[in-house]
């Protein structure tokens, strides 16, 4: 009798300690979304592309629609029937994915989703796969990968967490053609005005296409102290701020050079012949949509250099730039 008694102590002390992590650890039930992660949500565009600055919320956010997605779950729009296949596309599986991602999954995902309830029983650390009690898996990828990694078969959904190398987001879309599936991209634009800017923000926002748009701010984050935002923020120069306190495009060629300065660094073409003393060096870097670019520069005896020539011009062929 005594034993029984202390088997049934066990079980209402490890039952107890159980209640009491889950009311310290909000998983799915217990999700709240902030008002741009629910306008996020709701938003009825088949793709949507979520901006935000750092600590937006954005990443969050994406995890939550994707799990509504494996349990069947989603509260705005209606998901296929049967299991989901998913896919996750980080920066690197390192901090992308085992410091951001993964964490979220497991933190948010109720374990009633899981194969034994088990963490461990359901993800495959060797393949980067997570496969739920109902047949629903999200294959988790990194960027540095090799393309053809991303070829196979078909996924009812991609998230793209964070930006994404055009090559490897085109050969993504590929896997959605067959399910007339869904993508979803969250995104801090650090790398500026690239290809995500040119093809996929400003064509959604002229409404030349169908693809939604969700912009968020660090102030957004309810849970974070306006003290900690205005001293990171205090840290990082002009264009930096409007990036990760805003999520907003911001042209990075100053921060390459941030003390240029026309009046100081620019003189009337008139007053400047290049001489038999420079050495002319012409320099060039080729692009479509991104510009095609050829300088010539006069490099001084003492080091000083000239750029005396330009051509910069985009979406032209080889012929026409010739």
């Amino acid at each position: 009798m005594a034993k029984d008694s202390y088997d049934i102590s066990a079980v209402f002390l490890e039952l107890g300690e159980t209640l009491g992590a889950a009311s310290r650890v909000p998983n799915l039930y217990d999700y709240v979304p902030s008002d741009k992660q629910a306008l996020f949500h709701a938003d009825t565009h088949l793709d949507r592309l979520y901006i935000g600055g750092n600590r937006s919320g954005k990443s969050l956010g994406s995890t939550i629609e994707a799990i509504w997605w494996l349990t069947n779950t989603h509260p705005h729009r209606d998901t296929p029937d049967g299991p989901i296949r998913g896919r996750i596309v980080a920066v690197d599986f390192l901090n992308g994915v085992d410091k951001i991602i993964l964490p979220l999954y497991k933190q948010w995902l109720p374990k009633a989703y899981l194969i034994n309830g088990s963490w461990e029983a359901s993800y495959s650390r060797e393949r980067h796969v997570l496969t739920l009690n109902n047949g629903s898996f999200v294959e988790f990828m990194s960027q540095d990968q090799d393309l053809d990694k991303f070829a196979g078969s078909s996924r009812h959904f991609i998230h793209f967490d964070e930006e994404c190398p055009q090559t490897i987001f085109r050969e993504c879309l590929a896997r959605l053609v067959d399910t007339n599936g869904v993508w979803w991209m969250s995104q801090t634009p650090v790398e500026g005005m690239e290809w995500i800017y040119d093809e996929i923000y400003v064509p959604a926002l002229e409404g030349k296409k169908d693809i939604g748009i969700t912009q968020a701010q660090i102030t957004d984050n309810p849970s974070l102290s306006t003290e900690a935002i205005n001293r990171f923020l205090d840290m990082l120069p002009p264009e930096e701020r409007e990036i990760r306190s805003k999520g907003q495009y911001v042209h990075l060629g100053g921060s390459v050079f941030p003390d240029f300065s026309p009046l100081t660094h620019c003189l009337p073409k008139e007053d400047f012949t290049p001489t038999p003393d420079h050495r002319i060096i012409r320099t060039m870097d080729s692009g479509y949509t991104n510009p095609t670019v050829w300088l010539w520069l006069a490099v001084a005896p003492d080091g000083t250099i000239t750029v005396f020539k330009e051509h910069y011009a985009s979406k032209k062929t080889v012929e026409e730039h010739a």
